[in-house]
């Protein structure tokens, strides 16, 4: 199921869950019905819950507040709900609230000075002309017909949706309603800032609020046009603004002044700053206060009747030729409970509660970025592709997948995570890539010229990844729907059988966490005075070696659940060949030297050494005999491919010691400032620069040797 409009929480996790446990009740008592008949499911459903909303939604804020103890594989959508957002006839519920009142742009005549509808000197269609108002109406149907239109391909045969949103009852008078008298005293305030010269008055009569209160019989006009809904349910509540109390006794007044300026600037600040400026929001909304204190008597009679909300059910029709794809989801029947109609699609999850550890790379698109500084890992990715194409071409079996009796999967899409994506661009290039190789595939067996592979591609890191950055460098026309999967990969993040292929590209060499033996002074794995395993202990290796093969059995356990039988996994990262001592290891060599800046610093005292002994990289390069030992250990993997390069540059560039200082702080930047503090992180960098700038011909050599790295082809058995 899906939340159109989600913003950033807390209502939407709530709204999800109290549905979720609505729906599994219903689902258990249909399940015990059903034994006496023997028709009843032996198998655990579950619940996948989309968040979506617009690519400039704060995603960060929303996945850091998840739900610890939530009952479902979450991820984010980032997109308007004007357009399609997932693969054909993929989900089984839709839920909106008060979010389709937005328009998803306004109408031009409404600042052109020639058209009857220009609107000056006001910022809504309350106490304006009816040519404004009919322009705000179409401006709706054309969106509500584009939103219709894709939710109709979206969801399954019999799905539903439930709409809510604000209303007015058919003939009440706008001056009567909450919303248009509060953004009549908003555009007011700011006629005043215009006419004491804060601002223009060209700016306000170039200012909308793209806001339409749709009435109830335009709302069945749209759906009946539609075609493809019914309309199981349509309530017209009225929602009265009254001041109540909580658990506590603590009353929150919900028609003080305050809460409405507070409530009112948190929905229009952005929108306000963007046209305006942030130089006049204070002076707006001051204003704005002094107007519902002054009318305040007046307004009272207003709060408590003249806001309304639409709630809709609607439901997915039958046409000829539809079809109606069954395979592990149960849909059943749909129910009416604490007013909501819901369709059954459910399936219980245990959530990962591990103590994973994150460690982020820098986001945003700063000097610092992994953005700007990915191109290590870009030419790892460049030197894994004709690899991975071979792989898929010889390995991946559409036929089987797609074509065949056996076949279970929901018509013809395709579904793909790139695991420990981080914010781009490499995993953008890795999953096109990808994808144009899966659908030449596909083409050979389609029959039908107009059978389509869709594709959903998964992006996924740990919730503390910056997805806001990720997000906002979406390519533009990616032939894909795209969605971010906050979470460790060393648990579950899909439904069972949900994923066709996985990738991953230097991830997998980041612990989960890191061993408590490296940090405790009792222990012969101590690491005093380093902060990885080169010119260490025996024992420290040792340590590090077995929580890597920890995490790699949760990670192989997880992935066997979610891939598809025969699907694939396509895993990139750096190791250590056999008998290569990591002195000959560029990637050991760079951790020693900056553990040898730590201590140089630590020597002056500007770090403590205690600091220094309890700081220890999370980066482990496995072997070729010992990934292949887990994966036979795991038992659900072929291995298709173990193919070993010895380089993953171009041994004819110069690897620069600036290259290499900037990759590095771009990855461990996060993981420093956690630990140390922001102040010491451009001493140590540059103390880093030194080290490698003295030692600039050893490492050329190194980096001409090779930095080494395997790429597996996993298929599940």
């Amino acid at each position: 199921m899906v939340d159109l409009g989600c913003s950033v929480g807390p209502n939407t996790f709530s709204v999800m869950e109290e549905i979720l446990q609505l729906v599994k009740q219903k689902y258990q008592q249909f399940n015990h019905q059903q034994q006496g008949l023997n028709f009843s499911s032996s198998k655990e459903l579950e619940f996948q819950v989309f968040f979506n909303d617009q690519v400039t939604n704060d995603f960060n804020t929303l996945f850091t507040t998840l739900p610890t103890e939530r009952h479902y594989f979450a991820a984010g959508v980032p997109g308007s709900f004007h357009d399609q957002l997932f693969p054909s006839s993929s989900l089984h519920l839709v839920h909106s609230s008060y979010a389709l009142h937005w328009l998803s742009s306004l109408p031009k005549e409404l600042v052109d000075e020639n058209s009857p509808a220009f609107n000056r000197g006001r910022i809504h269609y309350s106490n304006t002309s009816d040519e404004v108002g009919k322009a705000y109406e179409a401006q709706f149907g054309k969106d509500m017909a584009k939103f219709l239109d894709a939710r109709a391909k979206e969801l399954v045969v019999g799905g539903l949706m439930v709409l809510t949103l604000l209303s007015v009852p058919n003939d009440f008078p706008c001056s009567q309603s909450v919303m248009y008298v509060l953004l009549e005293l908003l555009g007011s305030s700011l006629m005043d800032l215009a006419k004491e010269g804060i601002i223009s008055e060209n700016q306000v009569d170039t200012f909308n609020i793209p806001l339409y209160s749709v009435l109830p019989n335009e709302m069945t006009k749209f759906i009946e046009e539609n075609g493809c809904f019914s309309i199981e349910r349509m309530d017209l509540m009225k929602t009265s603004m009254i001041d109540y109390s909580d658990n506590n006794g603590e009353v929150t007044q919900l028609t003080s002044a305050e809460t409405i300026t507070l409530h009112l600037r948190a929905i229009l600040e952005v929108l306000l700053t963007k046209h305006f400026g942030s130089e006049i929001i204070d002076g707006i909304f001051d204003r704005f206060y002094k107007k519902v204190e002054e009318l305040s008597d007046q307004l009272q009679p207003i709060y408590k009747e003249g806001g309304f909300q639409l709630i809709l059910v609607l439901k997915r029709k039958y046409f000829k030729g539809c079809i109606m794809y069954m395979n592990t989801y149960f849909i059943i029947s749909y129910f009416v409970l604490r007013g909501e109609l819901l369709i059954i699609d459910l399936i219980k999850m245990s959530t990962n509660k591990g103590q994973d550890q994150s460690y982020p790379m820098n986001g945003g698109d700063g000097t610092f970025s992994y953005t700007k500084n990915s191109y290590i890992q870009e030419a790892a990715v460049n030197a894994a592709k004709t690899t991975i194409h071979e792989a898929i071409e010889d390995k991946l079996d559409i036929k089987e997948l797609f074509f065949s009796n056996k076949s279970t999967n929901n018509g013809a899409i395709f579904r793909m995570a790139d695991l420990g994506c981080s914010v781009g661009p490499n995993t953008f290039s890795s999953m096109g890539q990808i994808l144009e190789v899966v659908k030449h595939k596909y083409l050979k067996f389609s029959t039908s010229p107009k059978t389509t592979l869709e594709f959903q591609v998964f992006f996924n890191d740990h919730v503390t990844n910056d997805f806001n950055t990720l997000f906002a460098s979406l390519p533009v026309d990616k032939p894909y729907f795209a969605v971010g999967v906050p979470g460790s990969f060393h648990g579950r993040l899909f439904p069972n059988s949900s994923l066709h292929l996985v990738h991953s590209s230097y991830a997998l060499l980041w612990l989960s966490q890191l061993p408590k033996e490296l940090v405790d002074e009792s222990s012969t794995a101590f690491n005093r005075g380093r902060i990885h395993y080169l010119n260490a202990s025996n024992d420290v290796f040792k340590a590090y070696g077995a929580q890597f093969a920890k995490d790699m059995a949760t990670f192989l356990d997880a992935r066997a659940k979610e891939l598809v039988v025969g699907g694939l996994m396509v895993l990139t990262m750096p190791f250590a060949p056999n008998g290569v001592t990591f002195s000959r290891v560029l990637m050991c060599v760079v951790f020693h030297l900056l553990g040898s800046s730590l201590m140089d610093m630590a020597k002056e005292v500007l770090v403590n050494e205690d600091q220094v002994n309890s700081f220890n990289i999370p980066v482990y390069l496995v072997s070729q005999n010992e990934m292949k030992e887990l994966i036979e250990v795991n038992g659900c993997f072929s291995i298709e491919k173990m193919e070993l390069t010895k380089s993953m540059f171009d041994q004819s560039q110069i690897i620069s010691t600036q290259t290499t200082t900037m990759h590095l702080r771009a990855a461990v930047e996060v993981l420093l400032t956690k630990h140390f503090g922001s102040e010491i992180i451009d001493e140590l960098f540059d103390r880093f620069h030194k080290k490698i700038e003295d030692i600039s011909d050893q490492l050329q050599h190194i980096h001409k040797e090779g930095g080494f790295q395997i790429i597996l082809v996993l298929k599940r058995k």
